[in-house]
């Protein structure tokens, strides 16, 4: 059925003929996987009756599309749900959309974003109004906690394995479907951004929505797109320039010059559909984009385009610029437990790249890379949109069973990132809570242990040539290191939770239901979305200014602004009193803080 490539080349299975479902042929439907070239290469022989049990596992997992994915969405909840409903609004990025949103539900304004009274025109309105939907929708509102507002990100890491599945369904069959969506959920970013408020894991989905209808045009561009494929292309690209702006177009476009240029022609593209495809793009995307330019009179575009894009580009922004290079290297972590497999398997990708498959994937990574890596500004998940592309390059490379563990340097990496890295996490998690937290958790090292164990197993069936058994169990340990780290060991380091600290010693000490809360210096965003949009930022005469007036109030002065504050207090003539102090650390710089809170001594 398909033809054997020459040695160090992978094998692929290369089908044209596509169904109506899915763009698949009959041959990699799931019922008929068994009969492709990538089950009969699976290893079963290797590796003793522990790699046979695995590959049985699998073989069950594989039964059927349907037994697929509810395996991938089993997967990807197990590596995204540890730490999801208890980790407090993070600082700043998180904090900043949440309680954008949670504006927009108080004020009724759905098209201005704004935090605080302060315009924030940096990001377009698509995430705004998902989170503003999940927080109306869960029944609570602006009173919604913050786990509410990450739904929608929850739901774009899940969309982007399921895509992952279909993209790896339509190259190879079931098998390789599966294993890539789980490796995707299994990396690091993934994870952090399905528990973070804001735009990239939904924007992730978007863009796979384009690249999924992309490929299936590019292997079969004889057939022009249906009206569902056309809808999902020009639907998805409409929604993720809405989300994030110019982003999901440029790896579009950048996809679409090199996998022309792969193929040395660019008719592969008349069956895009353009007459029915951009009109729909435009509305979606195109009335806010009207409506906040005549309600901000172009601030928005002068703000997000001109000073926060433009800026980016032309050299490092808020203290994130970085050299080139900086990405591959934070692959390490971003792409753990993945980034030892994709080392070790890039010279058999490179071989490959006169494959269709490979070359459509390496049109996906290649030029946009490039891009982010010369952008003076550097943040992790700028690459996201390009892991899915790198997972499927290393699952195909490891089913091929081309692919050769023996030289020493693999053995150390292997060794290194599968069972050392998991026991650095476990135990820096472990030290963590004991000193920023206020207990002790063998849970957190209990399961740190075993994902190594799951690590040194995997990294021996890799060394015995059960490549599938060893891909299987080193996916399966990243679970078991989250459940520790976020699970467990985030939630519970009570001193870089500040805002939730100082939030309920305000409410503690205050007799009144709804008290109000002023803060000198410290100006997180977490605490103006725990306290109340209301909530006042200010400096030490602000703040004795600010106890002065009728209500019930409190404020929180750090040490090194007392001095200031209380003097001002006395010239108000106003009588304060320390009630209790608040003592951490900030999660965004480490710096240590020592607060008090006071209030008027008639409150009391």
């Amino acid at each position: 059925m398909g033809e054997k490539l020459s040695s160090g080349v992978i094998h692929f299975t290369l089908l044209t003929n596509c169904t109506k479902d899915f763009g698949m042929s009959k041959a990699e439907t799931p019922e008929n996987v068994a009969d492709t070239p990538f089950h009969q290469t699976i290893d079963v022989q290797p590796g003793g009756s522990f790699a046979q049990a695995i590959e049985q596992f699998l073989e069950f997992a594989c039964k059927g599309r349907m037994h697929a994915i509810g395996f991938v969405l089993i997967f990807s909840f197990a590596c995204f749900l540890p730490g999801f409903f208890s980790i407090p609004p993070v600082d700043r990025d998180e904090a900043r959309f949440a309680q954008a949103s949670k504006q927009m539900i108080e004020s009724r304004d759905f098209v201005d974003i704004r935090l605080q009274d302060d315009p924030r025109h940096k990001k377009p309105v698509g995430i705004y109004w998902m989170q503003a939907a999940s927080a109306m929708a869960s029944g609570q509102g602006e009173f919604a906690p913050i786990w509410v507002y990450r739904l929608p990100s929850l739901l774009g890491a899940v969309l982007a394995t399921l895509l992952t599945f279909f993209i790896g369904e339509r190259m190879g069959g079931t098998r390789l479907g599966l294993l890539s969506a789980c490796a995707l959920a299994s990396c690091i970013l993934l994870g952090v951004e399905a528990r973070l408020a804001k735009t990239d894991a939904m924007l992730l989905a978007t863009i796979l929505a384009c690249q999924f209808v992309m490929f299936r045009l590019f292997r079969t561009p004889e057939q022009r797109l249906s009206l569902w494929e056309t809808v999902l292309f020009w639907g998805g690209l409409g929604a993720g320039i809405l989300i994030k702006g110019p982003l999901a177009l440029m790896i579009i476009i950048l996809t679409i010059i090199a996998a022309s240029i792969f193929s040395r022609s660019a008719g592969w593209l008349r069956g895009v559909r353009p007459l029915l495809g951009v009109p729909l793009m435009l509305a979606i995307a195109l009335p806010w984009y009207v409506a906040i330019t005549l309600q901000t009179d172009w601030a928005f575009f002068h703000e997000a385009i001109g000073k926060d894009l433009l800026g980016k580009i032309a050299s490092g922004k808020e203290s994130h610029g970085a050299p080139p290079g900086v990405y591959l290297l934070s692959t390490i972590g971003t792409f753990w437990p993945i980034f030892p497999l994709l080392v070790i398997s890039a010279p058999l990708i490179w071989k490959s790249r006169s494959d269709r498959n490979v070359q459509f994937l390496l049109a996906w990574i290649i030029p946009a890379w490039l891009i982010f890596e010369l952008i003076p500004t550097k943040l992790p998940h700028y690459v996201l949109p390009l892991f899915p592309a790198m997972v499927l390059l290393v699952i195909m490379s490891v089913l091929s069973k081309k692919i050769e563990f023996g030289k020493n340097w693999h053995k150390h990496l292997l060794l290194a990132c599968l069972v050392v890295l998991p026991l650095i996490l476990g135990v820096a998690a472990f030290g963590g809570t004991i000193f920023l937290g206020d207990g002790i958790y063998p849970s957190i090292l209990l399961l740190a242990i075993t994902a190594a164990v799951l690590g040194w197993s995997a990294r021996s069936l890799f060394l015995a040539r059960a490549r599938t058994a060893g891909l299987v169990l080193c996916i399966a340990a990243a679970p078991l290191v989250y459940m520790s780290v976020h699970g467990i060991a985030f939630p519970n380091l009570n001193k870089i939770w500040l805002s939730n600290t100082m939030v309920e010693a305000a409410r503690s000490w205050s007799l009144c239901k709804d008290v109000e809360i002023a803060s000198v210096d410290y100006h997180e965003p977490s605490l103006v979305f725990l306290a109340g949009t209301d909530t006042y930022l200010t400096d030490s005469n602000g703040a004795a200014a600010f106890l002065r007036e009728a209500g019930c109030r409190v404020v929180f002065v750090p040490e090194e602004y007392e001095p200031g504050f209380l003097k001002r207090a006395k010239q108000l003539k106003l009588n304060v009193i320390e009630r209790t102090r608040v003592q951490g650390v900030t999660l965004n710089g480490g710096d240590a803080l020592d607060i008090g809170l006071y209030v008027l001594r008639e409150v009391d």
